[in-house]
C-alpha cells in the first residue's frame, strides 16, 4: 500500500499524537470487527467529498490489485 497517500502535514506533537492513537486502533482493532466497523464508518463520515472520491479510487484500484 503507498502510505504516501496517509501523509499529512501536522506539527510534531500532533503528528505524534495521531501516530499513537493509530497505533492504539490497530492493537484494539484486532480480531474486534465491531471495532474497526465503528473506526471505519467514524472515519468514512468525516471525509469531504473530495477526499472521499480519491479514497474511493485508491480503495478500488488496490482491491483490483488483489484479485
Amino acid at each position: 500500500m503507498d502510505m504516501k497517500a496517509f501523509a499529512f502535514n501536522y506539527d510534531s506533537k500532533t503528528q505524534s499524537e495521531r501516530e499513537k492513537l493509530c497505533m492504539n486502533l490497530a492493537y484494539l482493532c484486532a480480531g474486534d470487527y465491531n471495532l474497526t466497523n465503528a473506526v471505519i464508518l467514524e472515519y468514512v463520515s468525516l471525509l469531504n467529498e473530495h477526499r472521499l472520491d480519491d479514497m474511493l479510487e485508491f480503495t478500488n484500484k488496490e482491491m483490483r490489485a488483489n484479485v
